[in-house]
Formats: structure tokens, C-alpha cells, sequence
């Protein structure tokens, strides 16, 4: 796993750096407006929780499956939707985003059901006999 983290780290270096360095020389997107002390604290919480959600991301796929880590992954919108209207955030809780997020939650859902369920299923649509 650690190998596997290492390769993601650099390739995350490998692409992000020549972008973070035309920022720079270019000042785009009020880059040139941040402290040093500002850019360090948001490298530093930055690498933390990439570094930390990469790790998480990882041990449920050695857990569970790499389907079912990902599509976790999504139910993180649904969460943000239902956080956001009982916060009372305006511009949320309108029909289409808890129509999203509704539909992430049965996809995640649907992921979940077992293989056998699904084979079981297909054999007897099909009728087709192992």
C-alpha cells in the first residue's frame, strides 16, 4: 500500500507542479496576493488531508472492494446537501440537488447488493442453467 501511495504522491507532484508554478509566474487567480506564511499553512493542511484520505481511500479497498470504496467516496455529496439545507445555506435544498443526492444514496445502495443476487437474477431472467 505504501507503494501504491508513493506512486499517487507522484504523480499528484509530477502534474500539479508546472501548474502551481505558472500560477506564480503569471499571477493568475490572485495567486501573487498570498502570504508566505499562508501558502505554507495551506501546503502543509493541504498534503495532511490528501495524505489522510488517500490513506482512508486505500485500506477500504483492501477491505471491501474498489467499486464499493469509490462510490463511498460519493456519498460524501449527499452528506454535503443534507448539511447544507439543515444549515439553511441559501441556494440549497432546491428539488434537483436532493434529486442528486437521492440518487447517490440508491447507487451506493445498489453497489452494495451482492454478486450472487445479481447472477442469480440474470440466470433465472435468461433462464439459463450452470
Amino acid at each position: 500500500m505504501s507503494l501504491m501511495l508513493g506512486y499517487v504522491g507522484l504523480i499528484v507532484l509530477v502534474c500539479c507542479t508546472p501548474v502551481a508554478i505558472a500560477f506564480g509566474i503569471l499571477c493568475l487567480d490572485s495567486f501573487c496576493s498570498i502570504t508566505a506564511i499562508a501558502a505554507f499553512w495551506c501546503i502543509v493542511l493541504g498534503t495532511a488531508t490528501s495524505l489522510v484520505s488517500e490513506y482512508l481511500w486505500a485500506r477500504c479497498i483492501i477491505l471491501t472492494t474498489p467499486t464499493v470504496a469509490t462510490v463511498g467516496l460519493g456519498l460524501g455529496t449527499p452528506l454535503a446537501i443534507a448539511i447544507d439545507v439543515v444549515l439553511g445555506t441559501p441556494g440549497t435544498g432546491n428539488v434537483s440537488s436532493i434529486i442528486g443526492g437521492v440518487l447517490t444514496i440508491i447507487g451506493f445502495i445498489v453497489v452494495q447488493v451482492e454478486t450472487a443476487q445479481w447472477g442469480q437474477l440474470y440466470t433465472y431472467i435468461s433462464g439459463a442453467e450452470d
